[in-house]
């Protein structure tokens, strides 16, 4: 049976082309023609044949580049990403598009494995875990570079879309989409992603993320999580470098990510509740890391200065607790989480049933729950045991626990240790929930006792006291909070909203208190200060209910705000001085050692105005400084000391080959250790940025005469579009080559370019014969200067070779006399006889001339210096 695609050949031999059908289209009688029809059907077949084919390429390329991917095993990582929270609501503007950013882990990754929610996990009070309504299909994915530039990759091995249908049992509560960028993904960056969907109308998970590119306080750029919604596909916008509206509606972001992890690196499985999550940290991009790292937990492990950093996966969500009998929204009781659980066995089947961590850390605590304290210990025990298994782990998988915080209250915004009490009786040590509770885990001083109640039964191997940092002591007052340094008044009134003005400057991630001694207690944390006294002082507000404060109101930093939510610094203490040691304590840091770099490679295009970075692998302990040195040719180029560089020829002096480097030294207090990748500047593009320059100078040119010919006379052609380089006369024809460009065999020899009059400047690149001007007056342009070995006699024009001024005509002759190719620059000279005239007749100049540029001067009356700068880069280009 012949198939659609022979048709084109078959029907011809079987119908007359000449033929025509009737036809009805929108109502009204038409005819086709069977030819038209036969084309038709050609162009789609020749398509469908072409779409064919261009899936069978990229097939093959997916399957080339599935060989080469590690078959390490698929752990968790990624910085900054969190389980849904809430519902969000799509009708109309379907198809979307947005960025996130993902902390990625200390190696270099070839394939990343999202996990896109199809549910939220609620406050029990809201329901706990909820189910969504919306179709998603994710378009497609993209990188997006330092400049902003996205480059699509794969998604699940192809270039398809996938879909994330709620009423389909594949796919009910979400789905893990693999991504395979367009290049691996450079270890330890920060990396921007990029997502196409459609959204039907609905409800759709909504993932917490960012907004807008910002300063952390903790150093660094935080980068943004802008999104646009539209009626049609977004699809194209993954190619493109535009910062996406904000407008039109968000996205579906991922809420987890899994890596093929090598050999010796650890992965940790994080879980408890709001304080794990990092839920006060949320209201200001600021008070993230540069990483997006938020959360002591997430700060502590994904620390890489004071220790070695851990990747993770942050499992913790708001207002859910680990009671074994409840049924919404708690951690200890596994019928009441079925769509975490479906979640996670989906990744123990993309990891071949090899465990997804290698450790549990669990934070959650029992805040104000009155549940008796046997039903909570019931709980934590349900919890491990269920996610040990989850996890793909064992029975001897390590667990560790964060022993809670305190959990006061106070009544003048925590200025005084007096006025601080427990919220109830289930937050006072000793006998409170709270505190029986981190006595089981690690024994009455928060010490890690290994015959704590839950490390002697094995349901932990560990555990660490976050609350000795925070506690106005370690013994009967543990229930309390330590004062902070930071206190001040209001310089002036302040309205409730906006800048305040205070008399001292507070640090920035300060969780303030305002309290005059009348209304109630008002928080809020510093997202900027401003001047040097008083100062201004901008704010982000989460409770208090008094709008209005006086002047001279007692403000004071404090550990939790409100007393529950640690505010950024308590969070970025409490990793510093809790997280990190128990990462020591495990063997997570190793032992001092040396610093030592590898694998150093320059990456990008080097041209003029292209970005290049620099890929490296180091070690050592402390952590490395790495400290970064641009050069040109071996010399420093001033300024260029990060970690990428945008090349400007001009500006550093880049001809074509020239060596471009970066010294990159690691040092800690055990040494340091050098690299120094190079590679080696091609100036392709400088030519077209000099012809950029001048296209609106008409008597501007640029000339290769390694491209002249000589069909019928020596020509040479104006790359700008004017008048070109031709044979003066019959026998005075250079000789053309492609390397050396135009050969003047003799003296006679000259060429010339009829030109507009007016003051020019001709940069030229010319190689001169030995023998030239030792005997008397050579003439590279007519009437301009000339070359004389011997003579003494001064230049009456300002010349320059290879950017040196000349002042003699021996001096210029000396200059040239060497054999190699030089940069003549002749500057300013006066053209009234409508030609320029490149040697001249009885006296011309005899060697070779590669490329030459002219300027007309009055052209360039703003931006002269740029344009020589920029024909001297042209022409010197090899």
């Amino acid at each position: 049976m012949p198939k659609i695609s022979d048709l084109p050949e078959i029907l011809p031999s079987l119908i007359d082309g000449n033929e025509v059908l009737p036809l009805v289209k929108n109502g009204e009688a038409t005819r086709l023609s069977i030819g038209a029809l036969l084309a038709a059907i050609s162009t789609a077949a020749n398509a469908a044949a072409q779409r064919a084919e261009d899936a069978a390429v990229r097939a093959e390329a997916a399957l080339l580049r599935q060989e080469t991917i590690s078959l390490s095993p698929l752990k968790f990582a990624g910085v900054g990403l969190r389980l849904p929270t809430s519902l969000a609501t799509k009708s109309g503007n379907n198809f979307v598009a947005g960025d996130f950013a993902v902390g990625m882990p200390d190696f270099e990754v070839a394939d990343v494995w999202f996990a896109f929610a199809a549910f939220a996990a609620q406050t029990p009070g809201a329901g706990g875990e909820v189910d969504t309504t919306s179709v998603v299909t994710i378009e497609g994915m993209a990188t997006r570079d330092e400049g902003g530039q996205r480059s699509p990759g794969l998604i699940d091995g192809g270039y398809g879309s996938v879909i994330i249908d709620p009423s389909d049992a594949g796919t009910q509560y979400g789905r893990w989409v693999r991504f395979t960028p367009a290049n691996p993904i450079p270890a330890r960056v920060t990396q921007h992603f990029s997502v196409a969907q459609h959204i039907s109308d609905g409800t759709y998970a909504r993932v917490i993320g960012g907004s807008v590119e910002t300063e952390s306080i903790f150093g660094g750029t935080v980068k943004d999580a802008r999104s646009q919604g539209a009626a049609s596909s977004q699809l194209a916008t993954l190619s493109d470098s535009s910062n996406y509206s904000n407008i039109g509606g968000g996205i579906l972001l991922p809420s987890a990510m899994m890596v093929r992890t090598p050999a010796g690196q650890i992965s940790v499985f994080t879980i408890g509740d709001s304080i794990g999550y990092g839920s006060d940290q949320t209201i200001r991009n600021s008070f993230r890391t540069s990483r997006g790292a938020f959360g002591f937990l997430e700060m502590g492990l994904d620390d890489n200065i004071a220790s070695r950093r851990v990747q993770m996966v942050n499992w913790c969500i708001p207002g859910w607790g680990m009671a074994a009998g409840g049924l919404a929204g708690t951690h200890g009781n596994p019928v009441a989480f079925p769509r975490q659980l479906w979640l996670l066995e989906k990744a123990r089947a993309l990891s071949g049933g090899e465990p997804l961590a290698d450790a549990i850390i669990c934070q959650h605590g029992t805040n104000s729950s009155t549940a008796p304290i046997t039903d909570q210990k019931a709980g934590y025990r349900s919890l491990f045991a269920t996610f040990r298994t989850a996890i793909g782990g064992s029975a001897a998988t390590p667990a560790y626990q964060a022993e809670m915080l305190p959990y006061p209250v106070s009544s003048d915004g925590y200025n005084t240790i007096e006025n601080q009490s427990p919220q109830s009786i289930h937050q006072e040590y000793p006998n409170g929930n709270r505190w029986q509770i981190n006595a089981a885990f690690g024994g009455p001083d928060g010490l890690g006792d290994p015959n704590a109640e839950f490390r002697a039964d094995g349901t932990i191997q560990g555990s660490f006291a976050p609350w000795r940092v925070s506690s106005e002591d370690t013994g009967a007052q543990r229930d309390i909070f330590a004062l902070r340094p930071f206190t001040t008044t209001l310089a002036s009134d302040y309205s409730g909203s906006g800048d305040a003005i205070f008399n001292d400057a507070p640090p920035l991630g300060a969780y303030l208190s305002f309290y005059d001694g009348v209304n109630p207690v008002r928080t809020a944390q510093v997202d900027g200060v401003v001047g040097d006294g008083p100062f201004t002082v901008s704010l982000a507000f989460l409770g208090g209910s008094a709008a209005f404060a006086a002047a001279n109101t007692q403000v004071r930093d404090t550990w939790h705000g409100g007393g529950l939510h640690p505010g950024p610094l308590a969070h970025k203490a409490y990793a510093d001085q809790a997280v990190v040691p128990f990462k020591a304590s495990l063997g997570w840091v190793p032992d001092d050692s040396a610093p030592s770099l590898s694998n150093a490679a320059i990456i990008g295009t080097p041209e003029d105005g292209e970005v290049l970075s620099l890929s490296y692998d180091f070690a050592g302990f402390p952590v490395p400084t790495i400290a970064f040195q641009w050069q040109a040719n071996g010399v420093d180029i001033p300024g260029e000391t990060s970690g990428s560089i945008t090349l400007d020829a001009t500006g550093m002096g880049l001809s074509n080959g020239a060596t471009i480097s970066c010294e990159i030294t690691a040092t800690n207090s055990e040494g340091s250790a050098n690299a120094e990748p190079s590679v080696a500047f091609s100036a392709a593009a400088e030519s077209a940025a000099f012809l950029a320059l001048i296209a609106g100078s008409a008597d501007s040119g640029y000339f290769d005469f390694t491209d002249s010919t000589t069909l019928n006379q020596f020509t040479a052609i104006d790359e700008n579009g004017g008048e070109p380089f031709l044979q003066a006369g019959p026998s005075f024809a250079p000789t053309p080559d492609a390397a050396l460009g135009a050969i003047y065999p003799d003296q006679a020899t000259f060429m010339d370019r009829v030109q507009g009059n007016g003051d020019y400047d001709i940069i030229f690149t010319f190689t001169k014969d030995a023998a030239s001007g030792d005997g008397g007056s050579a003439f590279l342009v007519d009437s301009g200067p000339f070359y004389w070995g011997g003579s003494s006699t001064a230049l009456t024009f300002t010349i320059e070779v290879d950017g040196i001024p000349i002042a003699t005509r021996d001096a210029f002759h000396s200059a040239l006399d060497d054999g190699a190719e030089h940069t003549v620059h002749i500057i300013n000279l006066s053209r009234t006889g409508g030609l320029i005239r490149i040697g001249r007749s009885s006296s011309a100049a005899t060697g070779s001339f590669r490329r030459c540029a002219i300027i007309k001067r009055a052209d360039f009356a703003s931006n002269l210096a740029q344009a020589q700068a920029a024909a001297i880069a042209a022409v010197s280009a090899s």
